[in-house]
């Protein structure tokens, strides 16, 4: 009995009950602890997952060694194709920000399913490039939004009725700001009742009053 979380992730949809308990049947499940990474960049492309529970942080370091602007994985999130998408090795390293639990499978095995299901692959196409547009949305964020719009911005996207397991320098990296900055800006919030701060964590109280501060004031 494949559970109905599963049937219902965007990855499956489409697909029929024989092709998923197929593709299911190729997967073993792996569990992390929190500051446990799946993968290090420049590690071999051999395994791509699919996140069950937990958070997942995606994030890449610059040939001089400054650290780049994060992604944050949720459940229900693909993450680690990049060798079903022909790259020898990981761009960028994965690491758990809670404990976690995935499906892990195979890269050739992955490959040749795409082959023999046309529909995965039309599926896996879609999910590509909305990572691609979202990707696209950030750059142009970073050009052009304020931080405590980017910072904003960040939470909505991310926040739920749990915690969030994210430290202040977990959103320096994903907005791509200071250490400092999203001290001072998460002080302010949570002063304010928008947000209460945790001990590597917070949870956001008030979605509204983010909202408003993350959409661009009216130009007309």
């Amino acid at each position: 009995m494949i559970p109905s979380h599963l049937r219902q992730n965007p990855l499956f949809q489409g697909l029929t009950g024989c092709d998923l308990t197929l593709l299911l049947g190729y997967a073993h499940e792996k569990t992390t602890k929190r500051a446990t990474a799946f993968f290090h960049a420049g590690d071999t492309a051999d395994r791509c997952f699919l996140l069950l529970e937990g958070h997942v942080k995606l994030s890449q370091t610059t040939p001089s060694g400054a650290q780049g602007a994060a992604r944050l994985i949720g459940a229900g999130d693909i993450f680690g194709w990049a060798g079903v998408m022909g790259q020898a090795r990981y761009p960028g390293t994965a690491e758990s920000l809670a404990a976690c639990r995935a499906l892990a499978w195979d890269t050739g095995r992955m490959r040749q399913t795409l082959l023999a299901t046309p529909r995965l692959t039309l599926t896996l196409l879609t999910l590509m490039g909305a990572r691609l547009r979202e990707a696209e949305s950030r750059v142009l964020d970073l050009a052009t939004a304020r931080v405590d719009q980017r910072l904003a911005r960040t939470l909505l996207r991310q926040s739920s009725a749990a915690a969030l397991p994210l430290t202040r320098q977990d959103l320096a990296e994903l907005c791509g700001t200071t250490l400092y900055t999203v001290s001072r800006t998460l002080r302010r919030w949570e002063q304010a009742g928008w947000l209460r701060l945790g001990r590597g964590s917070l949870r956001v109280l008030s979605r509204p009053a983010l909202a408003a501060l993350a959409e661009p004031p009216d130009a007309s």
